[in-house]
């Protein structure tokens, strides 16, 4: 992972799409996520509305970062403590936080008040 001092300015802002997963019964953190993509990749909202929605694990973990591509990872309250699991052994631990810092992907969290956002898309 790059140090924050090392990535451009344009990492840190951006067009967002605002994934609402609370509903989700799967959804083990019951908090909605805001994903920003790069300006090029606004079509991949497209997918990501199609797909089931990501939930956290390492497999939704991954496709964020290395399919769809994500520029930042921004998960509401709690943030992404719940599944860091520090006990146990690499690489089970901590997915969400490999897949993303793996890629060079920032984690901003915990975001509150996403689920008061009207829009599915905001600028980050």
């Amino acid at each position: 992972m790059l140090g924050i001092w090392d990535m451009p300015l344009d990492t840190y802002y951006g067009e967002a799409c605002v994934c609402r997963l609370s509903h989700l019964k799967e959804n083990r953190s019951s908090q909605n996520i805001l994903v920003m993509f790069e300006w090029r990749h606004r079509a991949s909202d497209q997918p990501l509305r199609r797909r089931r929605p990501a939930c956290g694990d390492r497999r939704d973990s991954r496709w964020l970062a290395e399919e769809m591509r994500i520029k930042m990872f921004g998960p509401g309250v709690p943030g992404i403590s719940w599944e860091t699991n520090m006990n146990a052994p690499e690489p089970d631990n901590s997915p969400t936080h490999r897949a993303m810092t793996g890629n060079n992907i920032p984690i901003v969290y915990p975001l509150v008040n996403i689920e008061s956002l009207t829009s599915d898309r905001v600028f980050l």
